[in-house]
This record gives C-alpha cells, structure tokens and sequence, in this order.
C-alpha cells in the first residue's frame, strides 16, 4: 500500500508539473527527472527550536526514501533527496528553497516544515514553476488559494478547531 501511494503521488506531481497551466501567468518546470533518478527537496528545522520535529521528519524521509529505492524506485527511477537545514528561520528557508531549485534541480519540494518557513519556500517554488507538496503545517495558506502546483494533505487548522468543538 504504501508503494502504491509514493508511486501514486510522484506520479500526481508528474501529471500537474506536466499539465497545462491553470493560467496563461503559471510557469511549470520538469527539470529533476530523468530516465534513472527523481530529484526531491526537503528543508526542515535541524538546529533550531522545532527540531524535536525536524530530526525524526528527517529521519522518517531518508527511512522511506531508502525504503523504496530498495524496491526499485518509481518505474525504475532512483528516488534522490536533497534535505537542508533551515533552523525554523524564513531567511534559511528562503535560501535553502533557493538552493534545492537553482542549483540542485530539484523536481520537487517535499515537506518543508512549519509555517513561518513554508509560507516563502512555497511562493518561490510555485513562481519558479516547482511542485510544493506535503508542507509541514496545516495553515489555510498552504490550501488557498487554489495552485496545481501545491498539494497539501489534512484539513486546514481552523476547520480541524471548528470540527473539534463541535
């Protein structure tokens, strides 16, 4: 089941990356795939005051991309991830987007933790034409408004409020 979901998900990430724009304004990149290799990023708190949340995501992402690579990849491509440090700090994140996009070439962000850091990395990665996938938060901001090139899981943090006091 569970190759069946990464292989289902990348395979979305292709498919929207790889559609028509949603507007004549979006930009849409394919670089980071190849025959052989898919080139994913991720940043998440390594040094700062969340990391009680970043090592284990790390750790988590490294365990399952190994995981699959063991299993043959994604129709035979080797799954490379690319994880930076940004230390819950917008300006790090903000710089390790840009490193993961430009010189990486990386098909994908995946992952990015927390809110204040999520919110720039995704700007950037959606103006440069990159998929965003799976932040690490649930903020509104990560579902609204509507980009074929964002794919957020959960509900909202404020639906998920209204729900529960019900």
């Amino acid at each position: 089941m569970k190759n069946e979901m990464i292989a289902a998900v990348i395979g979305a990430a292709l498919a929207i990356a790889m559609a028509a724009p949603a507007n004549a304004d979006q930009k849409i990149v394919t670089q980071g795939v190849s025959d052989t290799e898919i080139k994913l990023g991720s940043h998440v708190d390594l040094s700062g005051p969340i990391t009680m949340w970043g090592v284990p995501q790390r750790n988590g992402h490294i365990m399952r991309v190994e995981e699959q690579n063991a299993k043959g990849g994604v129709h035979g491509r080797k799954i490379t991830l690319i994880i930076e440090d940004n230390g819950y700090d917008p300006k790090k994140g903000v710089l390790a987007t840009q490193k993961l996009i430009e010189q990486d070439k990386v098909f994908a962000l995946v992952g990015v933790l927390g809110t204040a850091v999520f919110i720039p990395a995704m700007r950037i990665s959606v103006d440069d034409g990159i998929p965003f996938i799976f932040p690490g938060t649930n903020a509104r901001a990560a579902f609204e408004p509507f980009n074929p090139l964002t794919f957020a899981m959960g509900a909202p943090y404020d639906s998920q409020i209204k729900e529960g006091v019900k």
